[in-house]
């Protein structure tokens, strides 16, 4: 690969590899290739590529360096810290009570955690009402 993908599509995958490679930096480049869902030729095509290594380093800057990330993703990182530290003084203040329904709550809205179980209404079968 001398030049980089011309399809977003293309380029959305060499990002994609890029946070793998990052992400797993002691993985053989068959454990990398197959994470990537590519040959293991294509990945190290990849990585001797002087503009992958480019975008490489940039990557790590961006991971090392919070205030070199775009401001949509420092708003999430900020959202998150604020939402810990809240809970942490919850934690310190309600009832066990209302931390279950705290719970109960953020697992539905994040859709974890068990599910309901819907039981049909007296005269009813499960999934056909009675007529």
């Amino acid at each position: 690969m001398n030049a980089p993908p011309a399809t977003a599509r293309g380029l959305a995958q060499v990002k994609i590899a890029a946070d793998i490679v990052l992400a797993n930096p002691y993985a053989s480049p068959a454990t990398l290739a197959a994470k990537c869902g590519r040959s293991q030729a294509w990945l190290i095509g990849l990585l001797n590529a002087d503009w992958f290594q480019a975008m490489l380093q940039e990557r790590r800057k961006a991971v090392a360096d919070p205030g070199h990330q775009p401001t949509a993703e420092n708003a999430a990182i900020r959202a998150t810290i604020e939402g810990q530290e809240r809970l942490g003084e919850l934690m310190q203040t309600a009832t066990p009570g209302e931390l279950t329904r705290a719970l109960k709550v953020l697992f539905a809205s994040l859709d974890l955690g068990p599910k309901p179980r819907i039981r049909p209404k007296k005269g009813e079968s499960r999934g056909v009402r009675a007529a």
